[in-house]
């Protein structure tokens, strides 16, 4: 069995060091969730535009071509009389 002779109950880094890289690394898995969250924010945002100028454009060309319909079922009752 092989044993260590050179084992120390302090570890090699400084906390001070171990500090800083961890709250490093929290600021950067923080600053990552906040851009997820805001791409998230801005892919609904988007979204929801889009479908909004589509469904708006599809009503009015709908209205519009159910006037043109009625315009004309109007003009055949006319010509009719």
């Amino acid at each position: 069995m092989c044993v260590r002779t050179d084992y120390s109950a302090q570890p090699a880094a400084q906390v001070a060091v171990v500090q800083a890289q961890c709250e490093l690394s929290n600021d950067k898995k923080l600053a990552a969730k906040r851009i997820s969250e805001l791409s998230s924010e801005l892919f609904f945002s988007i979204f929801v535009r889009v479908s909004w100028v589509t469904v708006t454009c599809f009503l009015h060309h709908r209205l519009w071509l159910s006037a043109i319909v009625w315009e004309l079922l109007l003009l055949s009752e006319i010509i009719r009389i």
